[in-house]
C-alpha cells in the first residue's frame, strides 16, 4: 500500500518545530549555542508504509555498507596506521535532557573539519548521528550542510540522494539524539602534524599541532582543551609547539533531529548511495532484532507509534 498525502489526517508540528525546520544550519546551531551546543547537525527521517502481513505500519531502514570499500582522500601508508589513534563514538543525551557538560569544539578551523570528514567519508553518514561501522541499520538522513537553504530542505535532499523518494511533507518531530565523537592523537610527524585514524583504523589524516594548546587529564576522557592562536600564515602570533601528550582527546558533539515524513509514493525506491547496501521495511518486532544503537531504536519505535496513531 503506497502512502500518499490523502492518507494523512493532521500535522503534529508546533509553531516552534516549524520554525526549526525553516532555519538554516548556522541559524539553528547559533540558536542552541547557549543551551545545548553542538558541533555538527544531522537529520533522520521515518518513512512509513503498511505491513501487508500484520496490517501495522513499518518503517524504512538502511544498512551501512563497508566503509573500506570507499577510498579516502587523506589516506596515508598503512605502515603508520598501527601507532596512530582511535575514534570513539558515544551517545550522551536525549532531546528533553539538557547537555550535562559543555563540549568545547576543537574543530572550528575549516581545514581540520574537512580532514575529519575525509577520514570518515565525506557524505556525512546516514540518519544515525554521523559515522558508524558497517552492518548497522539506521534511518535515512544525514548531515545538514551550510549550502542547504533550511533544515527541511536538507532532509528532503538526503532522502532523495539515498532512496530516490520525494518527501512532500514533514508530519511530526520525534526524539532527537546526541552523540560524541572522540579522536585521540597518539603520534606526531616531524612537521608537528598530529596523525589520527578513521573509525575503521585504516584511513589516516593529519591535524596541525599549532591549533592544540592543552590536552586531557591522565584518564584521557575529560579535561580542558582549547584552540591555539597561531597556526597559519598572516597570524600575529608565533607557531605553538604541538602537544606530545598521548592522552590528548578531541571531541565533537553531533545532534540529530528526527522527523516523521510523508513521501509522494514508494515507486522507484532503491538504494542510491554508496553509504548503504541494503534496505528493509521494519515492523516493531523486526526493528527489535536489527543491529542498531538503542537510542536510535527508541526513535524507530516512537515513529511507528506515531504512524499507528496519526497516519494509518
Amino acid at each position: 500500500m503506497a502512502t500518499t498525502t490523502t492518507s494523512f489526517r493532521r500535522t503534529t508540528l508546533s509553531h516552534a518545530q516549524k520554525s526549526v525546520l525553516a532555519m538554516s544550519r548556522a541559524q539553528f546551531l547559533d540558536a542552541i549555542r547557549n543551551t545545548r551546543p553542538a558541533d555538527k547537525l544531522y537529520v533522520g527521517v521515518c518513512i512509513f508504509r503498511m505491513d501487508a502481513h500484520s496490517s501495522r505500519p513499518s518503517v524504512l531502514l538502511l544498512r551501512r555498507s563497508d566503509p573500506s570499500s570507499s577510498s579516502s582522500a587523506a589516506s596515508i601508508s598503512s605502515s603508520t596506521a598501527s601507532s596512530s589513534a582511535w575514534v570513539e563514538h558515544a551517545y550522551v543525551t536525549t532531546p528533553t535532557t539538557p547537555t550535562p557538560t559543555t563540549i568545547t569544539s576543537l574543530w572550528q578551523n575549516g581545514r581540520q573539519d574537512r580532514l575529519l570528514q575525509r577520514s570518515h567519508g565525506s557524505s556525512g553518514g546516514g540518519g544515525g548521528g554521523g559515522e558508524r561501522g558497517s552492518g548497522v541499520w539506521e534511518l535515512p538522513g544525514g548531515k545538514v550542510r551550510d549550502g542547504d537553504f533550511c533544515i527541511s530542505a536538507a532532509l528532503a535532499r538526503r532522502v532523495a540522494e539515498q532512496t530516490g523518494l520525494r518527501v512532500v511533507r514533514v508530519l511530526g518531530a520525534l526524539q532527537d539524539v546526541r552523540r560524541i565523537n572522540q579522536v585521540r592523537i597518539l603520534d606526531w610527524d616531524d612537521d608537528g602534524m598530529g596523525i589520527f585514524t578513521g573509525g575503521d583504523g585504516s584511513n589516516l589524516s593529519v591535524l596541525d599541532g599549532a591549533t592544540l594548546t592543552s590536552g586531557t587529564n591522565s584518564s584521557g576522557v575529560s579535561g580542558s582543551s582549547s584552540i591555539g592562536s597561531g597556526g597559519g600564515n598572516g597570524s600575529g602570533f608565533s607557531r605553538r609547539s604541538p602537544i606530545h601528550n598521548p592522552q590528548l582527546v578531541l571531541r565533537k558533539e553531533c545532534l540529530q533531529l528526527n522527523y516523521a515524513v510523508l513521501v509522494q509514493s514508494h515507486e522507484g525506491l532503491a538504494i542510491q548511495s554508496k553509504e548503504h547496501d541494503e534496505l528493509v521495511w521494519a515492523s516493531f518486532s523486526r526493528a527489535e532484532a536489527l543491529n542498531m544503537p538503542e537510542e536510535l531504536r527508541t526513535v524507530v519505535h516512537q515513529g511507528l507509534a506515531f504512524a499507528g496513531e496519526f497516519l494509518f
